[in-house]
């Protein structure tokens, strides 16, 4: 059959016969109500009749009324199965029977395209509305064909036509053809502004999604024409003129004309700027919970300013964070806006309606499968019947993101009808947390590394840790096992231990270590957190060569270390794996002594700090400082295992591991008593979803023996780039280190790739 390029659709008509004859009354008499005795439905033949009746709200038994039924009627329609509506009536035992006939549209068997030469089918199958074996319906037909053209316009077919066609197989089945004639590519080769005066061209067309084709739209999708982006684009202009102050700003549509080969369009915009308005007289009523200050230091605009929307925006949200901290989760912020067009200012009053205090009700948590119900509520800042704070609420979300149970958690308020009750409905999304890993990393100071772990972040769904691990490299052998309890007894009170075994092999010793470490910590504050941990070592330092420096040869042989450290640690950050915001500031001080039972002598002190700050694009930007001196008692000297290597990856990256510190005439590396290492370092998302992250950095720091002076000269400089990613494994590093003022004998370049925590 020829294909017709046009859809055959028929009237959809309703014919209301009343053919009831009724007696006159007189006009002060009301006329008795008709009764419906009787419905009889005709003409279906996919629908189930009991389907038609349950639409109905006329019914048998019921009183007629001319209007219901025309309703009925037109809700049958909206289904869009009918072609065609027929009611009629008639008098059947002292009232009507209503007869309704249906002729129903036919089913659409198959749908079919022709002429997509550039565009897949699969990919057309997704614009369209209609599916096989639903009802032909004319208006999905339409809304698919202009999905259908939208989609080729997105694809740079601006002049693709789209027409249906329907071949008839029987009286009740058809078959549906979209027949498309795509054109050629048409790119955008113009966007032009027109009426400005005030606002630069370039920064409105900046503002714009519609965006001129380059060399490299291929990319980024721009230089397509799209009517989506074209209103977006009236909607982003309106934007930047109400945010410069120009309120009065009108922007016409955008005029789009095809060149003459239709292969290119230019798209004009017009502008009316109208004069700039700035802020007036600023009011803040119904301050009672907060004071009328605390709500205006929350405001951004200032009296004679101009007049930002953007900002007025920012302002609503700043005093309902006030007013949510303070237990109003309801209050309505609501801002009246008086342009005085004579003197180009805006008055703006402030209304607040407080509302009563917000409770919270109910903290339903659902999704933990393994995770026990106490391990995440004991992460909430709010218990059930404390009063509504967000500000609590957020951080109840960053604690339970930072175990790092769960790939994601929703956080749900749900007001109780009728009350100022907030139930909140909490939902998580659990990871994996028991892990086994094999993998391979690089350093500069023990080259090609093999590990092998099994842990269990979560052990039993009680938040513990346990762990077994295996590092095994060239130059480095160290075994690990670690158990760690967040909360001893239920308390807020965490205790670990770790049995570990350490054999490395430095420039000129092997040094073996067997040791255990105790250790609890505590919470003071939400952010403050103190440790105390003890630690007892015993170490054989052995094959010293004969250009060993008489520091390393001094401690040949075996030595015990018992050693209790404390330490105290302020962290703000608001995600430990890849923070933005926040910072952490520690200090740490050991003491080693005979008196604890071994025979080395020391005491150390290392203190640091980290700031993070965020940046447009999810990105971030961190400074970081860290000072550490040690001290040998007694006569005795700093042991070499404990001093400073200043150089590799956690320290300066662009030097092995200990180059940026002292060494002895043959070049060995002795580490420093005293090191002072600062990081730069600028975080990006590459791969957002799958959490990798670019990294650009610059460092400086150095080691020094107790007699040097810590000067900035005497500072190492190394610069460079790298790549971050949350892997299943763990955080993994890849970065490459350059150094800026290499000495002789030294790399100017450093890879560096590590399974670890970031800074």
């Amino acid at each position: 059959m020829t294909l017709h390029r046009k859809i055959a659709v028929a009237s959809l008509t309703a014919v209301l016969l009343l053919t009831v004859s009724r007696p006159v009354f007189p006009a002060e008499e009301t006329p008795p109500a008709i009764v419906i005795k009787q419905i009889d439905i005709h003409g279906l033949k996919r629908l189930e009749d009991a389907t038609v009746r349950a639409k109905l709200k006329a019914k048998e038994g019921g009183t007629f009324s001319p209007e219901v039924l025309r309703e009925d009627v037109r809700e049958l329609y909206r289904l869009g199965t009918f072609e065609d509506i027929k009611a009629e009536s008639q008098p059947f035992e002292g009232g009507i029977r209503l007869a309704l006939t249906f002729q129903e549209r036919p089913i659409v068997r198959e749908i079919f395209f022709a002429g997509n030469d550039k565009v897949k089918s699969d990919a057309l199958k997704e614009q369209v509305t209609l599916k096989p074996f639903s009802a032909l319906n004319p208006s999905a037909v339409s809304d698919s064909v202009d999905k259908i053209r939208r989609h080729y316009q997105s694809e740079g077919y601006y002049l693709a036509r789209v027409v249906p066609v329907v071949r008839v197989i029987s009286p009740h089945e058809v078959n549906l053809l979209f027949d498309v004639e795509e054109g050629p590519k048409v790119w955008v080769e113009s966007v032009e502004i027109s009426g400005n005066r005030v606002i630069d061209a370039k920064k409105i067309t900046k503002a714009m999604p519609v965006k001129e084709w380059w060399i490299f739209s291929w990319l980024d999708g721009s230089g397509t024409y799209k009517e989506d982006e074209a209103r977006k684009s009236v909607e982003a202009v309106r934007d930047l003129y109400y945010n410069e102050g120009y309120i009065e700003a009108n922007i016409g549509e955008p005029k789009v004309v095809l060149s003459p080969d239709k292969t290119s369009l230019a798209v004009t915009l017009a502008v009316e700027e109208g004069g700039q308005y700035r802020v007036g007289e600023m009011k803040v009523t119904g301050t009672k919970v907060a004071s009328e200050e605390e709500v205006r230091g929350r405001l951004i605009h200032k009296t004679g300013e101009i007049f930002r929307r953007s900002d007025l925006r920012k302002e609503i949200g700043q005093i309902s964070d006030l007013y949510n901290e303070r237990g109003r989760a309801f209050a309505d912020i609501s801002p009246h806006v008086l342009p005085d067009p004579a003197k180009k200012v805006v008055d703006i009053t402030y209304q607040v309606t407080e509302g009563e205090e917000t409770k919270i009700g109910r903290i339903r948590i659902a999704g933990n499968t393994k995770t026990r119900d106490k391990v995440i509520r004991r992460e909430f800042r709010q218990d059930e019947g404390d009063t509504f704070n967000s500000a609590l609420l957020r951080r109840s979300y960053q604690r339970l993101m930072n175990l790092n149970f769960f790939e994601n958690v929703e956080m749900t308020p749900d007001r109780r009808a009728g009350t100022n009750i907030m139930d909140m409905k909490v939902k998580v999304t659990e990871r994996p947390t028991g892990q086994f890993s094999m993998g391979a990393g690089y350093s500069s100071f023990d080259k090609l590394t093999g590990t092998i772990s099994i842990s269990e972040g979560n052990f039993g769904g009680r938040g513990q840790l346990l762990k077994l691990s295996a590092q095994m490299g060239s130059r480095t052998k160290l075994y690990n096992l670690t158990f760690r309890e967040p909360w001893l007894l239920d308390r807020q009170l965490g205790g670990s231990i770790s049995i570990y075994r350490d054999q490395t092999e430095y420039d000129s010793y092997k040094q073996l270590s067997d040791g255990v470490r105790l250790g609890v910590d505590k919470a003071f504050t939400e952010y403050v957190s103190g440790s105390l941990g003890y630690k007892f070592e015993k170490t054989n330092v052995f094959d010293i060569t004969e250009t060993a420096s008489p520091l390393v040869k001094e401690q040949e042989g075996q030595a015990t270390t018992s050693a209790v450290t404390a330490g105290i640690v302020r962290d703000s950050r608001d995600n430990f794996l890849l923070p933005r915001r926040g910072s952490r500031n520690s200090l740490s001080y050991t003491f080693a002594g005979e008196f604890l039972g071994g025979s080395n002598e020391f005491h150390k002190v290392v203190a640091g700090s980290g700031w993070y700050f965020p940046l447009p694009w999810e990105s971030s930007f961190l400074i970081n400082g860290k000072y550490g001196q040690g001290w040998g008692l007694n006569g005795k000297k700093l042991p070499v295992f404990e001093r400073f290597f200043v150089g590799g990856i956690n320290t300066v990256r662009g030097f092995r591991y200990g180059d940026a510190g002292p060494k002895d005439e043959s070049g060995n590396r002795l580490g420093g008593t005293k090191m002072l290492v600062f990081n730069t370092e600028v975080v990006f998302p590459l791969i957002t979803e799958a959490r990798v992250m670019g990294v650009l950095f610059y460092d400086l720091g150095a080691g020094f023996n107790a007699e040097d002076p810590v000067t900035y000269d005497s500072l190492r400089h190394g610069a460079g780039w790298g790549i971050r990613w949350i892997s299943p494994v763990g955080p993994l590093r890849l970065e490459w280190g350059y150094n800026l003022r290499p000495k002789e004998g030294e790399r100017k370049t450093v890879f560096e790739f590590s399974i670890g925590t970031f800074f």
